[in-house]
């Protein structure tokens, strides 16, 4: 299985306007250069803009099967843009006169939903599977989303992915770093989960 460059190239998104910005972005470039050192990851973080040039598209359509992860139902947005979470953080290039214009909301199940299929029918006819972010307990805004993104996937018929059930001979001390916020994987969970995401993709190509 080979996986493109392109979340390294632009963005990690984090929540689904998110990903439909990056989705739009590398299919026909809607947001300048310029303006993308304000929206994506990595043109906030290296203060320079990034662009839909023709190996992002390539990359893009060449793709088989998009992995979609939706960790947060916050929303960053500037205009009518949807930015990278990065962008109100003092430490990086986003001009004072932009980002305290960034302004935050918490996203409802209904708006979830509808972003969901709008990211499927962008999408569209490729595949895709949802995957949620790892929720330590049952309970809190974490949890509540990883339910909120099953139960969208059984209404709708498509596939989520919940790595915590798919790890759960694990104990999430061993899969994690050490971080007053479970947020990056350790050396183990990142050999479970790839081998996960890979069985997953696997299997998709064979239905």
């Amino acid at each position: 299985i080979s996986c493109t460059d392109l979340h390294q190239r632009i963005t990690y998104p984090h929540y689904a306007k998110e990903v439909i910005e990056m989705i739009k972005f590398c299919q026909d470039g809607h947001i300048p250069p310029e303006e993308s050192r304000f929206v994506f990851r990595t043109a906030i973080l290296s203060g320079h803009a990034v662009e839909s040039d023709q190996y992002v598209r390539e990359m893009f359509g060449n793709t088989d099967i998009f992995v979609v992860e939706i960790a947060s139902k916050l929303e960053y947005r500037y205009k009518n843009r949807y930015v990278h979470h990065v962008a109100i953080d003092p430490d990086f290039n986003v001009p004072l006169t932009i980002r305290d214009k960034i302004t935050v909301q918490k996203q409802s199940y209904e708006s979830l939903e509808g972003d969901i299929l709008a990211i499927r029918s962008l999408l569209a006819p490729k595949r895709f599977f949802l995957v949620t972010h790892y929720s330590s307990y049952d309970r809190g805004e974490r949890y509540q989303l990883v339910q909120w993104l099953e139960e969208i996937g059984r209404v709708h018929n498509i596939r989520v992915l919940n790595p915590k059930k798919r790890l759960k001979g694990y104990q999430a001390d061993s899969l994690f770093e050490r971080e007053k916020v479970l947020t990056h994987y350790s050396k183990l969970g990142h050999k479970l989960i790839r081998n996960v995401y890979r069985w997953e993709i696997l299997k998709q190509c064979f239905r």
